[in-house]
C-alpha cells in the first residue's frame, strides 16, 4: 500500500485504441495504487475526450502546456514521437513536475530535474521485462557458467513475432507481447513511486483542510 499521497499522473499523447500509451503505460500505472490517472492530453481534443472517458482520466486537455501547468498532475509521463521529446520533457521539468521518459533526454532530463527538485525516470523498458530479469537472475546465480557474449532476438510492436511466438495466432501472439510490456511497465513505475515524487510527499505533509494549491 502506498505510504504518500497518490501520484497525480499525466499523460502526454495518449489514443484510446493504439499506441504504447493505450496498450501498457495505462494499465501498468492503473495496477498500482501509488498513481492515480489525473489528466490526459492529446493535439486532438476530441482523441483525448475518448482516452479520459475509456481510461478514466479525471480531465482532457488539448496542448502540452495545459497538462504540465495543471495543479493536479504531479507525474508528467511522455509517450509521443521520439523527436518531440526534447521539447516535451523540457516543459514539464521547466513547469516543476516529476517526468518518466526515455533514454535519449537523460542528460537534460538530469541537470534540470536537479535544479526544480523534481524526480525523473528513464523508461527503459527492457530492464523490467520479467523475460530479461530471469536471465539476469540465472546468470547472477551461475547457472550458465561463465557467459562471454550472448545474443538475443526479441519481438515488439511492429518487429513481428519470433520463434518463440510462431506457434501463436496473430492475437495471440500479440496479446502475449501485450501482457510483456505491461508487466515491464508495471515494474518500472513501481519503482519511481518508491521515490515518491516530491509534489505527491508534499500533499500528503499537508494538514487535511488545508488545500493544495
Amino acid at each position: 500500500m502506498p505510504t504518500h499521497a497518490p501520484v497525480r499522473v499525466g499523460i502526454i499523447g495518449v489514443h484510446p485504441d493504439r499506441g504504447w500509451a493505450s496498450t501498457a503505460h495505462v494499465p501498468a500505472l492503473r495496477d498500482l495504487p501509488q498513481f492515480s490517472l489525473s489528466v490526459v492530453s492529446h493535439h486532438r481534443i476530441e482523441t483525448a475526450r475518448a482516452s479520459a472517458e475509456k481510461f478514466g482520466f479525471q480531465r482532457a486537455v488539448s496542448s502540452t502546456e495545459e497538462l504540465v501547468n495543471h495543479p493536479d498532475v504531479d507525474l508528467v509521463v511522455v509517450t509521443v514521437r521520439v523527436p518531440e521529446h526534447l521539447r516535451v520533457v523540457t516543459a514539464a521539468l521547466e513547469a516543476g513536475k516529476s517526468v518518466f521518459s526515455e533514454w535519449r533526454d537523460a542528460e537534460t532530463m538530469h541537470s534540470l530535474a536537479a535544479e526544480k527538485r523534481v524526480s525523473t525516470m528513464v523508461g527503459l523498458q527492457t530492464r523490467a521485462n520479467p523475460t530479461i530479469r530471469q536471465m539476469r537472475e540465472l546468470t547472477r546465480r551461475g547457472y550458465l557458467g561463465e557467459v562471454l557474449s550472448c545474443s538475443i532476438i526479441g519481438s515488439g510492436i511492429t518487429w513481428g513475432v519470433t520463434e518463440t511466438l510462431a506457434v501463436l495466432s496473430p492475437t495471440e501472439s500479440r496479446m502475449t507481447d501485450d501482457r510483456e510490456k505491461v508487466e515491464a511497465e508495471t515494474g518500472l513505475f513501481a519503482m519511481l513511486s518508491s521515490l515518491a515524487c516530491p509534489q505527491a510527499a508534499s500533499r500528503q505533509r499537508r494538514a487535511p483542510h488545508q488545500p493544495y494549491s
